[in-house]
Order: C-alpha cells, then sequence, then structure tokens
C-alpha cells in the first residue's frame, strides 16, 4: 500500500510526462527529470497483451525485428492518450512502470504521482487513466494537471495564452487565472514531426538521394519501414536543432540574404541546405505560404477522413 507515503511540504511525489515525442519522469522540484525516453516503442503483443518492449531500438536490429511493431500510446490525430484499441492503455502502464524501475529506483506506490495531461482532454479519457493509476499502479494519490496550466505556472504566472508547438500538432490554449478556457482552445495537427519529414524530403533532394540512417551504415540489412523511417527522422530532428529552420515567413521576403548551411549526413556526405529549405521548414506551422496552407489543410483533412471512419464504426456496433 501507501506506508511509504507522508502528507506535509515535501511529500516526495513524481512528475510524469507521456507525449507523442517523449515520456519523461522525475522528482518534484528537480531541475531535470530522471527518466526520458522516446514514446515510440518497438512493442511485441498480442491484442492487448505485451509481451516484450524496447526503448532503444534504432541503432541495431532486435532479435526477431520483424515480429515487433512501432507503437505510441498517443495518438497522432488528437495528441490525447487513446487508439483504435486498448493497447495505449497497457502501453501507458508499461511506459510509467519502466520510468520508476529504470531511473526512479523506487515503485510507484511509494510516491504521490502528478501526470501532465492535454488540456482538452475529454472525461472519460481521464477517468480510465484515474482508474489504471489507482487500481494497476496502487499509487497513494494522484493528480492530473492541464499542460497549459503548467506552462503558465512555470512561468510564475497564472493568466496567459499558451502556444505549444508539439511533435504531433500545435495548440493554443488561453488560461486565465489558473484554469483552461476549453473553449478558446485551438489545436493544428501540424507539429516539429511534419517539420522532420518536410527536412528529409530536403536532404534527400540535396543529397540527390535517399540518405541512409546511421544503423545502415553498420551494415545492417534495411529494416521494416516504420523504423527505418523514424531512424530516418532522427537524422532530420538532429538537422533542424543545428540550425535548418529558424524562422516563419522570410522565405518570400526578396530582401532577405541568408547563406547557405554546411551539413554531414550519417554517411560522411557534405551538403549545403539552401536559405531557402532552412528557413521554410518552420512556416510549414505558421507561414502564409501556399505551400504551407496546402500541407494543414491536408493535415486536417486527413483527420476529418479519421473521424468520419471512426463515427461509421460506432454506428455499426
Amino acid at each position: 500500500g501507501g506506508g511509504h507515503f507522508h502528507s506535509g511540504d515535501n511529500i516526495n511525489a513524481v512528475v510524469a510526462d507521456i507525449g507523442s515525442y517523449a515520456t519523461k519522469l522525475g522528482f518534484a522540484g528537480e531541475d531535470y527529470p530522471k527518466s526520458y525516453f522516446r514514446s515510440n516503442a518497438a512493442v511485441q503483443h498480442t491484442d492487448n497483451v505485451v509481451s516484450s518492449i524496447k526503448y532503444d531500438y534504432y541503432t541495431r536490429p532486435l532479435n526477431d525485428d520483424d515480429k515487433y511493431k512501432v507503437c505510441n500510446p498517443v495518438d497522432d490525430a488528437t495528441g490525447l492518450w487513446y487508439g483504435e484499441s486498448e493497447l495505449w492503455y497497457t502501453l501507458l502502464e508499461k511506459y510509467i512502470q519502466h520510468g520508476y524501475k529504470s531511473a526512479l529506483n523506487s515503485k510507484t506506490e511509494n510516491h504521490p504521482l502528478l501526470l501532465v495531461e492535454r488540456s482538452y482532454n475529454p472525461p472519460p479519457i481521464r477517468q480510465q487513466v484515474l482508474e489504471l493509476l489507482f487500481e494497476e499502479l496502487h499509487v497513494p494519490a494522484a493528480f492530473l494537471a492541464r499542460d497549459a496550466t503548467m506552462a503558465c505556472y512555470a512561468c510564475g504566472r497564472s493568466t496567459g495564452t499558451v502556444v505549444d508547438v508539439g511533435y504531433s500538432g500545435t495548440t493554443v490554449t488561453p488560461v486565465f487565472d489558473g484554469y483552461v478556457e476549453k473553449n478558446g482552445i485551438r489545436r493544428l495537427p501540424v507539429g516539429t514531426r511534419s517539420m522532420d519529414e518536410q527536412i528529409v524530403r530536403n536532404l534527400d533532394e540535396v543529397a540527390d538521394k535517399p540518405f541512409l540512417p546511421l544503423y545502415r551504415l553498420q551494415k545492417y540489412d534495411q529494416r521494416q519501414d516504420a523504423i527505418h523511417d523514424l531512424a530516418r527522422m532522427q537524422v532530420a530532428q538532429q538537422c533542424r536543432e543545428e540550425g535548418p529552420g529558424a524562422a516563419v515567413q522570410v522565405v518570400s521576403d526578396g530582401s532577405f540574404m541568408a547563406p547557405s548551411m554546411p551539413y554531414e549526413l550519417p554517411d560522411g556526405t557534405k551538403i549545403q541546405i539552401p536559405s531557402k529549405q532552412r528557413f521554410g521548414v518552420a512556416d510549414s506551422i505558421l507561414g502564409q505560404q501556399p505551400d504551407s496552407i496546402a500541407l494543414r489543410e491536408e493535415a486536417l483533412s486527413s483527420i476529418r477522413a479519421k473521424l468520419e471512419r471512426r463515427i461509421a464504426e460506432a454506428d455499426n456496433d
């Protein structure tokens, strides 16, 4: 039970944030999370029963590599803990347990848990998550905190407009006096993943061929498409963080001049990334260029189609 939990100023709580890109867990009051790993994991499962999870699988093949599937507890379309099956529920439990065991060196029943959730998380999902925390993980106390409110508090404010450019989408959330104004929330399913996908295309174009991810240079055979694509996206992310794609609405400005940027691919090939490709990447999220608007409309159309399909499936049930 909760024999190690005592009330008071220092309750030794754990803070967890399971996002579409990464999962982070750490003790409240510390500067950095002790546990940090990608939310895309290689999972071996039958229906919703998970037999094996590998969190580090980019650099070398797994045993029975073809039997694993890349899974994520966060739905691409909505950014919520959700999925077309109940696998997301199992993964949520496994991820929290992995964070406690691998980095916190403790058990879930020893610490109250503050779990950061999306500000538009609906009550049915909140209820399922709380059932998981208390009935499966046996936490002594739990609190689901809205991400936008936490962002305001981190800045020392209780009121503000939070713009969250995440991996799977961009969300704008108004917060007043610590409370999220739900009617004002706006979400676009275009985030840094879309930027990285564009960088992959740019790198292929500049290099005149599809570049190879690091594991292929270690003489491993090409892996399944989902893992191969993620390995290429890792290179794109590194490229983005080193400079390409840092400004918005400058591509069409004739007076704007910026030098090309050198970049070295994993195989040692040195390329020059032109300024248009460098700065056009960020334009995909907030810019007004026709290509950027078309990309956002395409993402929204995909969400509408998925929503209509799920409504039709629910009606058939």
